[in-house]
């Protein structure tokens, strides 16, 4: 759905398609949560992925919301999309790290816990 409404906006070089953009994104990534949680319960109580799965929502979420601005500004100050890239490498590279630490940190809990 994404990449078709961007095909859309690309085509018709509409402006207001431009708004349709977030909406699609948002049923879509809303949409790929719930097909995660149904096909994760068939494998494991989903209480074992309430924590991760917060944590990678608030993450995509921030991701979505800072990451256009954050390179557009990027963008807008440098004038080529180089350094963006480069930002937004860090910036998934930050949150690969942190998803790591936070399944680390949830099995020593779960350890000190039983």
């Amino acid at each position: 759905m994404t990449f078709l409404t961007l095909a859309l906006v690309f085509t018709t070089q509409s402006s207001p398609a431009l708004f349709l953009y977030p909406l699609v994104l948002g049923v879509a990534f809303g949409g790929q949560q719930v097909l995660l949680a149904s096909g994760a319960g068939k494998i494991f109580p989903l209480v074992a992925l309430a924590g991760i799965l917060g944590i990678c929502r608030l993450s995509a979420g921030l991701g979505m919301a800072a990451g256009p601005v954050m390179t557009g500004y990027v963008h807008d100050v440098t004038g080529k999309y180089t350094l963006a890239i480069v930002a937004l490498g860090v910036v998934s590279l930050c949150h690969f790290i942190s998803f790591l630490f936070a399944i680390r940190f949830k099995a020593t809990a779960q350890l000190s816990h039983d």
